[in-house]
Formats: structure tokens, C-alpha cells, sequence
């Protein structure tokens, strides 16, 4: 029998440079050892792991966990010598791979000294936003357990964005500490048509659920459900946020089905108490809330396809899971757009700008033209 630890890690780095010959360290087919008369120490290499290999409770403690080393120390009845060099091992690896430590045994998950979550920038006065969205027909979250669905999903993959206050009105008056996340989803599930005030925690910064049920608006006619989620864009140099934001987008999406969804970078949001608001610099999205009247033109980041715009354009670089095509940039740190342009039949054919008013002032320039292919 053995004592094993696991290391959950964010970054799928080689660490064996950490565990020197010096030390009594040598290299196996197993992965590093460490051998005396009555006990060996084996560290595996680092495998990589899917989302839902990773324990719950671990990716509530970090973001974007990827990838799992397993350490054993035989017999298990070695002495404390041994014992406490198993845990200097551990966090080591873990130190290294930016990860927590798992003890199996006891049930416990702990993090290497100083390792947090989130590391709270300085909050400037103009910030950059990461806008994760998606546009969708048939709504999901009006079936039963639709909405506790999307928070649940939420809470594995980016737990901040489930609201810790939510409402009708500025400020929400309720809090999930006090109501419970059961409260919390049947509040909204009752009232996906009235836009609730939804407030999250940091790193997102903002919530927008606007679901219609596919009602048509009685003045601007076609309108799609859609849903938001706005995340400091800074949150991305972190350690496994990375990850964690695209595996948010990516299963999200696989939930709601959008004919289409986006990772936009917009500029220059300002702060407004707990959550941001915009003014006459902000970067405007090019798409006007639920008003869907085309692919925006030039992609952000990441980009997601449903049908019918699935049938009809296949961009470059995508890959088709379950139903949906995906295209995204490699490294979303980078916050660069993809690299070509939407067809000009399929896009939006104008952009938001700002206007001057005949008796003063400034208004944005939304239209109601649509793509010359409107597929609805």
C-alpha cells in the first residue's frame, strides 16, 4: 500500500528541473524517484485532463486547472522522514504548475503559500472588458430546470460570474448568500422577461440575460435571446483564467445552442460601484443587444456557429463539435481578433458610431438594416 497526493496544476509545464540528481533524485519510466532502504517517493509526469476530471471543489479554489501529476511514497507505513518529504515534493510540483495539492487520505485540498484565486488588479479608472456572448432561438433556460442548469455550469467553470445579488432594480436587494442558489434560479427562471439587475463578483464585472422567449419588438421587429457576460480582460495574464473563460464560453454554448456567440475584447469601460457603464469613449459592441441584424463584420476573438449560419459559412480554422462550429484564437491572451473578415452577405451591414444631434449632443447611429442574407 502507498500514501498517494495529487497535484492539480494550471499550467502543463516539465518540472523535473525542481528535483535535482543532487537531492537522490533520478528519472524512470514512471517519472522522477527518490529511493532509500525502506521507502520510495515516485512522482509521475504531468498528464493532461479534461474539465470534468477535475474535483468540483478544486476548480472552485482555482480557475482552468488542466493538467493532474500523482505522487506515491511506499509502504505506506514509512516514517516521517518520508512522509514530510512526500509533502515537500508536493509543493514543489504544485509551486510549479501554479496548482493546489490533494490528499486523497484525508479529503483535503490545499494551496502552496501565497497562491490565490484571483489577484485583484488596481482598479483604474478605464479598464478593458472581455464580452463572452451568445445569441439563441429556442431558449433553454424557459424549460424546467433550465435556468439552475446554466448556474450550475456556471459554478464549475466560473463561479463568479453566478450573482451574489440579484433584483428588478438598482440596487439588487437580494443576496445568494442569504436566499440560497435554489432561490436564485427560480427568481430568474420567473423572470427572464424583465432583464434582472444581476450583480457578480470579480473578475466579471457584468450580467446580461435578455430573453424574449422569441417575441418580435412591436417598433424594431426580429429579435434574438441573448446573453452576456462581461470579464476584466487583465484577468487573462493570471494563471488559468485563461482556461477557465474559454471553458466557460465553449459549454455555455454548448447549452443555450446560439446561431451564433462571440469573445469580444471592448475598450474602455469605467467603473460604476460593483459592476461598469460606459460613456461617449467606450468601445461599443457592434451588435445591439437582442436586435440580431447580422454577423458582426470583423470577428473578436472567438467565434461560435449554430444553424442556420452553420450551413451557410464555414470559417476558417473551425471545428465542428456536437452540432456547433468553433473558431478562436490559440492564445486568447494575446486579445487579438481572428484574422479575416465575415462574408458580406451574412454581416450586419453598418456599425455603431456616435452622432451629432441637431440641438446638441451625441446619440449612437443603431440601424434597423439587416445582412443581405438574413437567414430568420
Amino acid at each position: 500500500m502507498s500514501y498517494d497526493l495529487r497535484i492539480w496544476g494550471r499550467r502543463f509545464e516539465d518540472f523535473t528541473s525542481r528535483f535535482p540528481v543532487g537531492e537522490g533524485w533520478s528519472r524512470s519510466a514512471r517519472g522522477l524517484a527518490r529511493a532509500t532502504r525502506s521507502w520510495q517517493l515516485v512522482i509521475g509526469f504531468a498528464q493532461r485532463v479534461e474539465p470534468e476530471d477535475v474535483p468540483r471543489e478544486a476548480s472552485e479554489l482555482l480557475p482552468g486547472l488542466t493538467c493532474l501529476v500523482e505522487l506515491s511514497l511506499e509502504p505506506v507505513s514509512a516514517p516521517a522522514s518520508a512522509r514530510a518529504a512526500l509533502m515537500t515534493a508536493a509543493q514543489r510540483v504544485a509551486e510549479e504548475l501554479a496548482g493546489l495539492v490533494e490528499d486523497p487520505q484525508e479529503g483535503t485540498l490545499r494551496l502552496p503559500r501565497g497562491s490565490k484565486r484571483f489577484i485583484k488588479p488596481p482598479r483604474v479608472e478605464r479598464l478593458a472588458v472581455l464580452d463572452l456572448s451568445w445569441w439563441y432561438l429556442n431558449s433553454p433556460l424557459r424549460s424546467e430546470g433550465g435556468v439552475a442548469q446554466l448556474l450550475a455550469l456556471l459554478h464549475r467553470h466560473l463561479p463568479e460570474a453566478v450573482p451574489r445579488r440579484y433584483g428588478l432594480w438598482e440596487p439588487p436587494p437580494f443576496k445568494t448568500e442569504d436566499a440560497g442558489i435554489e432561490a436564485l434560479a427560480d427568481f430568474l427562471s420567473q423572470h427572464l422577461d424583465d432583464s434582472p439587475v444581476l450583480y457578480p463578483t470579480r473578475p466579471v464585472v457584468s450580467m446580461h440575460i435578455g430573453d424574449c422567449n422569441g417575441a418580435t419588438h412591436p417598433r424594431f421587429g426580429f429579435r434574438a435571446n441573448s446573453l452576456s457576460i462581461h470579464v476584466e480582460a487583465a484577468v487573462l495574464s493570471q494563471p488559468g483564467w485563461d482556461r477557465a473563460i474559454r471553458n466557460t464560453w465553449r459549454a455555455v454554448a454548448q447549452l443555450l445552442q446560439p446561431f451564433y456567440g462571440e469573445a469580444r475584447v471592448l475598450a474602455d469601460f469605467l467603473w460604476h460601484g460593483a459592476t461598469t457603464a460606459g460613456d461617449m469613449k467606450t468601445e461599443v459592441h457592434p451588435v445591439r443587444s437582442w436586435f440580431w441584424r447580422g454577423i458582426p463584420p470583423k470577428p473578436g476573438l472567438a467565434m461560435v456557429l449554430g444553424k442556420p449560419y452553420a450551413v451557410l459559412w464555414t470559417p476558417p480554422g473551425s471545428v465542428s463539435d456536437a452540432g456547433l462550429i468553433f473558431v478562436e484564437q490559440e492564445d486568447w491572451t494575446s486579445l487579438k481578433p481572428l484574422p479575416f473578415q465575415v462574408p458580406p452577405a451574412l454581416a450586419q451591414p453598418w456599425r455603431p458610431t456616435w452622432v451629432e444631434q441637431p440641438g446638441g449632443g451625441r446619440t449612437l447611429n443603431w440601424s434597423d438594416a439587416r445582412a443581405a442574407n438574413f437567414p430568420f
